[in-house]
């Protein structure tokens, strides 16, 4: 992921109405990104990404 998919990616998460946790590890991703630490911030984002799907999906399936 280069570092504009990246960078959008926590835009496009940051957005979203996500849980403490998640939103922590979504921030914390920013700031590692910010530091030039893109790999460990691609990593958590990925992991962030997969579980806000897991959590919609869930949401979805309570909710039909």
């Amino acid at each position: 992921m280069t570092e504009q998919t990246l960078t959008a990616e926590i835009v496009r998460l940051q957005k979203l109405d996500l849980d403490e946790h998640l939103r922590q590890s979504v921030e914390e991703a920013a700031d590692l990104l910010a530091e030039g630490r893109v790999l460990e911030a691609e990593a958590l984002i990925e992991n962030a990404d997969a579980r806000a799907r897991q959590a919609q999906i869930v949401a979805g399936s309570v909710n039909a």
